[in-house]
């Protein structure tokens, strides 16, 4: 039996990191890198707005009322996910520390990598209540707030928190069980 749990333990260890993670577009002024995990983070949004898209129609919601949200949600989420790992990793940026020998120019560059999914979370959602919120009134902001935890939610365990039950919480505003 333990030689079982000792091979099970060794299988994570024997994956080898991949070997390409992305490729260059070249330019006139030099190359444009396209990353894997980018290209992962693009499917992911195209998914979820094509899936929220779908479940909003069922519900009977306007048409477009999705992208209106969108439109502030991703940018805004990309900013607090950088925003994150500035905070959550200062020694490159404020210096070891924060005495003050960091490099403040690297903040704007996500292409470096480094963003923190907590933040792009949390400022995402606030930016989809505030458009929210502008768009169709206060009962948005909190059912969005519901699906994040506050006031229930996944803290008092009811499973719900993911980006999916934000974006369904947020549709009921105009759907006809409000």
């Amino acid at each position: 039996m333990q030689s079982v749990l000792h091979a099970a333990a060794m299988i994570p260890a024997s994956i080898p990191s991949p070997s390409w993670s992305g490729f260059d577009i070249p330019l006139p002024w030099g190359s444009l890198r396209i990353h894997a995990y980018a290209l992962c983070i693009l499917a992911g949004i195209i998914a979820g707005l094509w899936l929220t898209s779908v479940r909003w129609a069922r519900r009977g919601a306007p048409e477009g009322s999705v992208w209106d949200i969108a439109i502030w949600a991703i940018p805004f989420g990309i900013i607090g996910g950088r925003l994150y790992h500035v905070f959550s990793s200062p020694d490159a940026y404020f210096g070891p520390g924060f005495d003050g020998t960091g490099d403040l120019s690297l903040i704007p560059q996500i292409q470096r990598g480094g963003l923190g999914i907590w933040g792009a979370v949390v400022l995402g959602a606030v930016a989809a209540g505030a458009s929210a919120l502008a768009a169709s009134g206060t009962v948005a902001v909190v059912s969005i707030l519901k699906s994040l935890g506050v006031g229930g939610g996944t803290l008092a365990g009811s499973g719900r928190g993911t980006a999916a039950s934000i974006a369904s919480s947020a549709a009921l505003v105009r759907g006809p069980s409000l």
